[in-house]
């Protein structure tokens, strides 16, 4: 199968021409109308004039004008149909008529809230194995969720659930048995594609997935991007509508407004009354709170309502002995959160509550200085910035850097740290090192300090066992004191840090405490009713989690619209997985990097645990002290100021590591530019990264998704801050000219790098896009694979060709058994070669892919001729148009599962004579071909309607 250039790139999908020829003569065709009657309704639709390749393609001979044709039509055993879509009447509406299927098999169906609200299905499992529902639409609107149950002792029991706001929807089998599926209808209604896979298939997920076993995890820490969330609690931003409204009413004003409208709701508000952004509750945390608000949302209250029709139970723990399970807990925050607010003008968005986890030389000690430079300032060429001689390249101290993390070190007393307060004994003041220094962390069970709630005062109280004084490790690498004879040097040198607490004693903290801080840094209405007299220039984040959430989208657009950088960790998961704040639109996501063998910033590898993907922008150093990677006896961890857990002992220093050690590296450099070039945007500092002009291009040339543009470096970066502010850069011998941005290097990558459909998938999205510069051009000439068996098909392209593309199999003429194949790609940066796999493993019943409509069309006007509503039998479709004339013909068949009238949309079944990759005419009265199912509508839209 091979997709060429075309001039007809207009088609629907990207194989439709390949085969269209046949069908319509492409170029000088005129255009026409024909009608097609659904049901209801008489529509007319635009097609091309019909030339036909072959005329008499049915002949029955010179005594037979007219003769009957038999068509075969053969589904896949691994492909089923709904039993109830919205023109059958088959009932699975319940778990005692759950659907039997088998893992390895896709079963098409239909959802609705208007009368099909459920579909259940159930099946035996393996470990490893997973779920994936493919909703048709954007899965907003018209959104349906997936819940997992197992039989237990008294009924059911729930295991997990997907409820995202997105087209996808997926759940992994942890553990072997027997399991129910319930395909639910949230709102609207949709086809669907449901695909049991097996432990080797591999499919896109999106970036908003929502899965409640990730959501309750209950072992989170620094090392993980898990999305454990504050049950009970929700993130609400106010829409620009009622901010435009309130923009100049006072705080009491509003904040009354608001607390209004949330207690219209059921709710509370907890903190942020006033600001954009807003934490709500429960109005307590009582079974008869949980059970009203579920009530009032719609939510079935199940287990609680003995009528209910369905009844089941949740895993066991009540940590709050509430009687409501913990997990019960969770499951109701998320769909409480899909429903409340939907009809209220004041709010934008609704969100989960996630807990985010902490992710020229001068004269202070000689020994502590050597091991920085050498361990992991070296890498960003700090020393040759700071003795470059440009102004202010040794930071300058009116510009003041945010640090969001667990606070900072005791200032006073025994256990005042050494270098800290020798420049500063008040954080929270308009002066010194140290500036407006704030404690947003406002949960009791993780606030730990003397003053209950947000408060001043942003000191770390420990313990060291789970803050790590990570929040004045990671102020210690953007500007410890420095030149002061003490200790360590930090990036920035003399910019200033604000340092916020929005991690507690637990060394974690909520997605709401983190927004509120963001607020207060940029100057902008925030819980503390207090706006600095200063804000901050740049934002440090080294924190994060898993888990999407709008509302803080909503804030991290108005904080950047404020002129403030935001650079965040992206985590230290070793894999691509999404981790958040660093992966919100308009965030710096850093990557961390350490030595490589050669020891010099050209060999710089990425840090074994970290974090890499599309969403990655620069690259840092982050340390691994449990290597010496260049060989010179030290070791390449990141040293920085901590503190003591002792009353009476002073802090000191000690050597981390992280995606959390490398942000502040950026932030620090950032500072030294803002210290150049006043008033430096986050749009100029986009842009610099995106020109390559303050990064050394590492790994594959251009921007790629281990190192994002490159690795950060001062000496060009401080180079560049000149040039955006009207200087003449420094020249400096053997360097290029920072004004001038690089030659943008583009890359072909996709998304997965591999396909497998396993035992039972039929269709595979996968994702083609420049993982390289911006501005570099990438178009794809042409996809093939070494076999006829395959359709590929453009889902949602650019002019480029870029993009997301389904790649359909048709399993018929499949071997039993394990077959490779190659899609191959070719563009004009670079070609790829993608290995496809399929095992072909029949399950013991072939399942019942529903009734199909089997269509004869007249090849000149595509006019039905003929056509027939066929049910299988053992798999096999059979029927017999009889005095059919000698003429030209088409013949398809498909299925109407949305009863829309129409065949062959997306997510439905479909098949035509000889193929859908090689569509002909019918020459013979015996007729067969094969029908499969695909993610999008092989015919354009609206072309063939089904049997009135």
């Amino acid at each position: 199968m091979v997709f060429e250039e075309s001039t007809k790139r207009n088609w629907q999908n990207s194989r439709l021409f390949v085969w269209i020829g046949t069908l319509l003569v492409i170029g000088c065709s005129d255009t026409k109308t024909r009608t097609v009657t659904v049901p209801g309704e008489t529509v007319e639709v635009q097609v091309v004039e019909e030339v036909p390749v072959e005329t008499n393609s049915l002949d029955f001979g010179e005594t037979a004008i007219a003769g009957t044709v038999q068509f075969t039509l053969t589904t896949p055993p691994t492909i089923g149909a709904d039993l109830d879509t919205k023109t059958t009447d088959g009932d699975n509406d319940d778990p005692s008529a759950a659907q039997l299927v088998q893992s390895g098999t896709s079963i098409s169906g239909f959802s609705s809230a208007s009368g099909d609200t459920e579909d259940w299905y159930l099946f035996n499992a393996e470990a490893g194995q997973s779920i994936r529902l493919n909703i048709n639409g954007d899965g907003a609107q018209d959104d349906l969720d997936l819940q997992l149950f197992r039989d237990g002792a008294n009924g059911l029991e729930f295991v997990d659930g997907s409820f995202s706001v997105s087209n996808v929807e997926s759940i992994s089998i942890n553990e072997a048995g027997e399991y129910f599926l319930q395909v639910v209808v949230f709102q609207g209604e949709a086809g669907y594609l449901l695909a049991f896979e097996d432990s080797g298939a591999q499919s896109l997920n999106a970036k908003t997935s929502m899965r409640l076993s990730e959501i309750g995890a209950a072992n989170c820490d620094q090392t993980d991007l898990c999305s454990q969330i504050r049950a009970g609690e929700w993130v609400m931003s106010t829409s620009s509508e009622f901010r435009t409204l309130m923009k100049d009413a006072p705080r009491a004003e509003i904040s009354a407004a608001q607390e209004e409208t949330i207690s219209a709701m059921g709710m509370t508000v907890m903190g942020g009354a006033g600001s954009m952004v807003m934490q709500v509750g429960l109005p307590d945390n009582s079974l008869s709170s949980w059970t009203s608000m579920a009530q009032r949302v719609g939510i079935r209250t199940t287990p609680w309502t003995a009528s209910d029709d369905l009844q089941f139970s949740f895993a066991a723990g009540d940590k709050d002995a509430n009687g409501v399970p913990d997990q019960q807990e969770q499951y109701l925050t998320v769909l409480i959160a899909k429903s409340v607010g939907k009809n209220e003008s004041m709010i934008k968005s609704v969100g989960l509550n996630y807990i985010r986890y902490k992710s020229a030389l001068p004269n202070d000690d000689p020994d502590l200085i050597a091991q920085q430079f050498a361990s992991h300032y070296s890498l960003i060429k700090l020393e040759e910035a700071w003795d470059s001689g440009i102004s202010n390249a040794q930071g300058r101290e009116d510009v003041l850097v945010a640090v969001l993390d667990t606070g900072i070190v005791p200032l006073t007393g025994d256990a005042a740290h050494p270098d800290w307060s020798s420049v500063d004994t008040d954080a929270s003041d308009a002066t010194g090192k140290l500036r407006f220094g704030f404690d947003f962390v406002s949960p009791p069970d993780i606030d730990g300090d003397d003053t209950p709630g947000i408060d001043p005062d942003s000191t770390d109280i420990g313990p060291a066992s789970d803050t790590a004084f990570h929040g004045s490790h990671v102020a210690g690498t953007v500007a410890a004191p420095t030149n002061n004879g003490v200790g360590v040097a930090g990036v920035g040198r003399d910019v200033s840090i604000m340092s916020i607490r929005v991690l507690g004693n637990c060394g974690c903290g909520s997605t709401f405490d983190i927004l509120q801080g963001n607020l207060y840094a940029a100057g902008l209405p925030n819980d503390s009713g207090i706006v600095p007299a200063q804000t901050a220039d740049i934002i440090n984040m080294s924190l994060g989690g898993g888990g999407f959430n709008q509302a803080a989208q909503d804030v991290y657009d108005e904080v950047r619209a404020a002129g403030v950088i935001i650079i965040a960790a992206a985590g230290n998961d070793a894999s691509d997985r999404l981790g958040y704040p660093a992966s919100y639109e308009g965030v710096v996501s850093v990557s961390a990097a350490s030595h490589g063998p050669g020891g010099t910033p050209g060999d710089a590898i990425l840090a074994s645990y970290s974090t890499f993907g599309t969403e990655v922008d620069v690259t840092a150093p982050g340390g691994q002290s449990f290597a010496d990677e260049n060989g010179d006896g030290i070791n390449d961890g990141v040293l920085s100021t901590i503190g003591s857990d002792s009353c009476s002992e002073p802090g000191g220093y000690a050597s981390y590591n992280g995606t959390s050690m490398a942000t502040p590296h950026v932030a620090g450099v950032a500072a030294l530019m803002e210290s150049v070039h006043d008033g430096l945007t986050p749009d100029e500092f986009d842009q610099a990264l995106e020109d390559k002009t303050i990064v050394l291009d590492i790994g594959e040339p251009g921007r790629d998704d281990l190192f994002g543009a490159g690795l950060i470096d001062t000496l060009d970066a401080v180079r560049a801050a000149e040039c955006l502010a009207g200087i003449s850069s420094t020249p400096i011998e053997g360097d290029e000219d920072p004004c001038e941005p690089g030659e943008p290097v583009g890359n072909l990558s996709a998304r997965p790098s591999s396909l497998n459909f396993g035992t039972g998938l039929t269709s595979i999205e996968v994702e083609f896009r420049n993982s390289g510069d911006a501005d570099a051009t990438v178009s794809i000439d042409s996809l093939s694979i070494n076999s006829d068996l395959f359709l590929i098909s453009e889902n949602q392209v650019d002019s480029d060709r870029l993009g997301s593309y389904v790649i359909t199999v048709d399993r018929e003429d499949l071997p039993e058994g394990t077959s490779q194949f190659t899609l191959d790609v070719v563009s004009n940066i670079s070609n790829l070669s993608l290995p496809v796999t399929i095992n072909n493993a029949p399950p013991a019943e072939p399942l019942n892919a529903g009734p199909m409509h089997l269509v004869l069309l007249d090849a000149s006007s595509l006019e039905q001729e003929s056509c027939e509503l066929v049910s299988p039998t053992d798999g096999v479709y059979s029927a017999n148009f009889d005095s059919v004339p000698s003429g030209d013909y088409f013949a398809l068949a498909g299925s109407d599962t949305d009863g829309d009238g129409l065949i062959c949309g997306p997510f439905e079944a479909c098949g035509a004579f000889q193929s859908l990759g090689d569509l002909k005419q019918i020459t013979s009265a015996e007729v067969n071909f094969a029908i499969t199912y695909s993610l999008f509508a092989p015919f354009p839209s609206g072309q063939f309607a089904g049997c009135n």
